[in-house]
């Protein structure tokens, strides 16, 4: 049996096609469109299948979308069933990684409604199983957070983030509580307040103070609710990639191995 796996609509839109549990291929919209970071499919990752899988489910995002004051979208591609977009995260760090029990930590701007989910994965004989233990809802969100520090200090959303954690290793990170108290009381979806700083900060220290307090709050999540030695980071977040240092460090340690998915 051939299953067409889709993901478009937000940024790199992109399919992969399995076939008996085996990937024939996987592919970037971009690679065919040549433009960078395309967020619609391209004629020829449309290949025939006998099943067309869909990362996130339309109609939900819908809701939060309506919610938002965004208006809605009319889906542009067909297909026969669809997932929750945190749980399509979760699923590929899982079912690539060496476990066959452990915990995943999902992180990104938004899904459906959830930017934070935890889930408790496990072998029922040979069939892989996975139970959401905890989630954050829109409009908390720590991605979104992070892609408003990325615009504040003068870089692209979505796209600049790494560049925002690499400038935070040239910072103080003097503004922590104040941004803190941001990401945890002020919808960021539409950027920081324009008088955040009563001051002109320096963009390093800027990216510094965001930088710790992703960390520390994804930290809290570990520590309260990944309880297994092995974790699995998952999720469209740039950031994740400093954190992942950590968890050696942790008591006791854990087993925290790169995802395949940068976004």
């Amino acid at each position: 049996m051939k299953i067409l796996g889709l993901s478009e609509g937000f940024h790199d839109a992109g399919a992969t096609l399995i076939e008996n549990d085996t990937i024939l291929s996987a592919t970037h919209a971009e690679r065919f469109s040549r433009k960078k970071n395309d967020r619609w499919l391209h004629p020829k990752q449309m290949v025939d299948a006998d099943l067309v899988a869909f990362y996130e489910k339309p109609w939900l995002k819908q809701t939060r979308q309506w919610y938002a004051g965004q208006g809605t979208k009319k889906k542009r591609t067909n297909f026969d069933k669809s997932f929750y977009h945190h749980q399509t995260h979760a699923a590929a760090g899982y079912y690539t990684s060496q476990f066959d029990e452990c915990n995943i930590l999902v992180v990104d701007s938004i899904g459906e409604w959830d930017t934070v989910s935890i889930w408790k994965a496990w072998m029922s004989g040979d069939k892989p199983m996975m139970k959401r233990i905890f989630r954050e809802r829109y409009p908390f969100s720590l991605g979104l957070f992070y892609s408003a520090a990325t615009h504040h200090i003068g870089l692209k959303p979505n796209e600049d983030e790494y560049i925002t954690m690499g400038m935070a290793a040239y910072g103080e990170p003097k503004y922590v509580k104040q941004l803190d108290d941001l990401m945890q009381f002020h919808n960021c979806h539409k950027g920081f307040p324009k008088q955040t700083f009563l001051i002109d900060p320096k963009k390093e220290d800027i990216a510094a103070s965001a930088q710790v307090v992703v960390e520390m709050q994804i930290l809290k999540y570990v520590k309260k609710y990944c309880k297994h030695e092995n974790l699995v980071f998952m999720g469209g977040r740039h950031h994740l990639r400093a954190l992942r240092l950590r968890p050696a460090c942790a008591t006791p340690p854990l087993n925290a191995p790169l995802p395949l998915q940068a976004w």
